[in-house]
């Protein structure tokens, strides 16, 4: 009998995405209040219960009524609550109330309480409250009986293309602490794993001066090699995970692929295509935004400009050239603004396309984004890298099982 799985705070299924693809598994029901996004998730899960509501009016009377489920009849809740107040991008507000609702997920957890779950959040959350709040939401968990695991991973060390770290909780009823799944790449320019520790001394750390950087622990920076650390992969790059897609120029679209997949990365997200290559395509930008884009090399930021050309104003990483032979920087919701966040594509004078920008978060060709454009970027820009989610899956399967 597969797992039962509650998807809260949904988006179009990131986190969730390893789960709804294996068949030990069965998502029954997920909650999304944002409309495109919930019609993108059904588009995608057309099996699921969708409930496109405020989390807020969710709650077990919901699952007892649609499903006759009761308390401890549901073996995983996975969910990452809205991380704006968190995020390191941009203005950090300690009084957002999008910041408390992991408050709801806690209520949800007492109402359904499922056997193990998934709590998913941004790097920035680690440093709130000089490190208090995460304590305080481990705290929180474990009120109501849960054993909290907590790590920081980065999800190019399991496959993904972009440089993406996120927060993970894991919660388990067993009493056993859970095994984060070990890092399948690492960064070649390093020569040695990018795998980031738990926080073994979360509880052991009162005395510390700063329990937030105990949390998110160290690179392993010993430079020696390890048999194990032989079977790593070097970290997928943006031309491995983009090569095969066509050129394209300020505001252009393309429907046919430049080339058959190259790699296994591009056979992944091509597994399932239709014939006719869907969402790659640009907003049209001035010429004057163009003219900067074309001066850009390789990875170049608005420093390399011509004086002439460089932008008046604007945060380090506006205006800036992502690199052909590195994994993409962290994709956002402004993945089609050149003049935000990094994404200016490596070798087009051009943002990245809405397809590119799911390629990066590791949503295959045939995924179903809904909504005006920057709709659609929202629903990437927000997500978990779905490679992310198949190693978390993995490793909550060999937990649950374990303790069968």
């Amino acid at each position: 009998m597969a797992y039962r799985v509650i998807d809260l705070f949904a988006g179009v299924g990131g986190l969730s995405y390893g789960f709804a693809h294996d068949d030990d598994f069965e998502i029954i029901a997920a909650n999304e209040i944002l409309e495109p996004m919930a019609r993108a998730y059904c588009a995608n899960h057309p099996t699921v219960k969708m409930y496109a509501k405020d989390i807020r009016e969710f709650s077990i009377d919901d699952l007892t009524r649609d499903f006759g489920l009761r308390k401890g009849d549901v073996d995983i809740i996975v969910g990452g609550p809205p991380c704006q107040a968190y995020s390191t991008v941009g203005k950090r507000r300690e009084d957002d109330p999008r910041g408390r609702l992991f408050t709801e997920y806690h209520r949800i957890l007492k109402e359904v309480r499922p056997k193990l779950f998934v709590f998913e959040n941004v790097k920035g959350l680690l440093s709130m409250q000089r490190g208090e709040l995460i304590k305080s939401i481990v705290a929180l968990f474990e009120s109501i009986g849960y054993h909290v695991s907590v790590k920081l991973l980065n999800a190019a060390d399991y496959g993904a293309p972009q440089i993406r770290e996120r927060v993970i909780l894991v919660g388990t009823l067993d009493g056993r602490e859970f095994s984060f799944p070990r890092p399948t790449h690492y960064n070649p320019e390093l020569g040695i794993p990018a795998e980031r520790t738990a926080p073994a001394a979360l509880k052991e750390s009162a005395e510390a001066s700063d329990p937030a950087s105990a949390i998110a622990g160290q690179t392993d920076s010993t430079g020696t090699t390890s048999q194990a650390e032989t079977a790593l992969k070097p970290y997928v790059t943006l031309g491995e995970a983009l090569g095969d897609l066509p050129s394209l120029k300020t505001g252009e679209s393309a429907t046919h692929y430049a080339t058959a997949p190259q790699n296994d990365y591009q056979r992944l997200m091509r597994r399932n295509a239709p014939e006719e290559l869907a969402e790659h395509e640009v907003p049209k930008n001035s010429d004057r935004l163009v003219a900067i884009m074309e001066a850009l090399p390789d990875g170049g930021s608005p420093k390399d400009l011509p004086e002439e050309l460089r932008p008046a104003s604007g945060f380090a990483n506006c205006y800036c050239r992502l690199w052909w032979n590195r994994p993409s920087t962290t994709i956002t919701r402004n993945l089609g603004c050149p003049s935000s966040s990094r994404c200016i594509h490596p070798k087009d004078p051009r943002p990245l396309s809405t397809r590119e920008g799911a390629r990066l978060q590791g949503f295959p060709d045939d995924y179903i984004f809904c909504g005006s454009r920057s709709d659609k970027h929202l629903q990437i820009g927000n997500a978990v890298p779905t490679l992310l989610s198949e190693a978390l899956k993995d490793a909550v399967r060999a937990h649950l099982k374990g303790s069968r």
